[in-house]
Formats: C-alpha cells, structure tokens, sequence
C-alpha cells in the first residue's frame, strides 16, 4: 500500500550541474480554475453543472472512500456555494484531458510572510523534479482565498499510481532547500493530501448524458 503522507527513506539530494535540465514551469496570470467537491464518488450522482458551458468539469473520485473533485478550468462556469475559486499561478507538463488518469491533490498553507519563498521552491525546484518521473505528467499550482496566511493547491496528474514511490518524489524531498524549509510547524505534514482517479474509461459527464442516467 502506498503511504500519501510520507515518501518513505530520503535520497540523497542530488547536486545540480550544468547538464542538469529541468522542465521549465509555464506561468498562467490570472488564470480562473474552479474546484468543486462532493461527497458522493458516483458520477451517475453527481449533476453536471457545467453542462451549459463549452467546457465540462474534469472529474474524479476518490481512489480510497467516498468523495470525488471536479475541476473548471474554462473561467465561464457559474460558481456554486461551496465551490472553491482559485487563480492559476503556474503549471508544467501535461495536464487536463493530456494529463494522466490519477490526480494527486495537495493542499498547502504557509505564513504570509513565507509566500514569495514557498511559490519559487515549488516553480523551481519541487514540481520540476517531480516531473521528471515518467509517470508523473503534469501539476497545476494554484492560489485559493484564505482568512490569514497563504492556501495554495497543487494539482498533479499521473499516468500511474506508483509515481508516488518514484526515486525522484523521495529526491524532491531531500534537498538542502526542502530541509531548510522543513524546520518550520507549517510546512509538509500539516499540509493535506488526496488521491483521485478518473471514472473507468474516462467518463466524463457527456458521456453520463449519453448514457441518460437517471
């Protein structure tokens, strides 16, 4: 069984020299996303209120339990109560309908004053190592509103499951840098974690339709 809160033995962090070459992270300014949960995992359940738009929500539930999380990314789907706004900060690799059928959700909240800090060591170091793992297609790196502090959710998709175990998830977490930032109460264990996976055959909710589940 895979453990979503710890990587398991550290690596030793790898030192960076001129042949190293990371994937560059794409900005995205500005960029409206909408995530939406539910309590039900059963897409024939869940209503599809997006259906109006150009642009379904990309579903998926959860691997383990009840539950599942729909993502908006066409800036043109009403907002519902609950729903959660987010702004795009960055993304790299494939995502979306390129991306994989897992969805690795982390949920992120730093001190104010750690923001500028957080946002650069997650651009260009963490999800840059990450993708270097084959099964580890894309990441979504986004800002949502919060009372204090900072909240930021970050979206990977994975074309397996097992890129969770992958040397370069335990490599990500063994630089000087992770360390540095590892010292304080906020980072890492406090933040949430949650595995999702596409319906079977990647049932998306026009499908459902044609499908005319009641």
């Amino acid at each position: 069984m895979i453990d979503l809160s710890s990587p398991g033995p550290l690596s030793s962090p790898r030192s960076a020299g001129p042949s190293v070459s990371f994937p560059r992270a794409r900005e995205r300014r500005a960029a409206a996303m909408l995530i939406r949960q539910h309590a039900s995992g059963d897409p024939a359940e869940i209503r599809n209120p997006g259906a109006s738009t150009s642009c379904p929500g990309e579903l998926f539930v959860a691997a383990e339990g009840d539950g599942a999380v729909e993502l908006f990314e066409d800036g043109s789907t009403p907002a519902q109560p609950g729903d959660l706004p987010a702004t795009m900060l960055f993304t790299g690799g494939r995502c979306g309908d390129a991306g994989g059928d897992w969805l690795f959700m982390v949920g992120l909240w730093t001190p104010e004053d750690f923001r500028e800090e957080f946002v650069a060591w997650y651009k260009i170091e963490h999800m840059p190592i990450l993708l270097e793992c084959p099964q580890w297609d894309g990441c979504r790196f986004v800002e949502t509103p919060a009372a204090t502090g900072r909240q930021f959710y970050s979206l990977h998709q994975m074309s397996e499951r097992s890129a969770l175990d992958s040397n370069e998830r335990k490599r990500s977490r063994a630089t000087p840098w992770f360390r540095r930032l590892s010292v304080h109460p906020w980072f890492d264990g406090a933040f949430t974690r949650t595995l999702y996976r596409r319906p079977v055959a990647r049932t998306s909710f026009e499908q459902i339709d044609s499908q005319k589940i009641p």
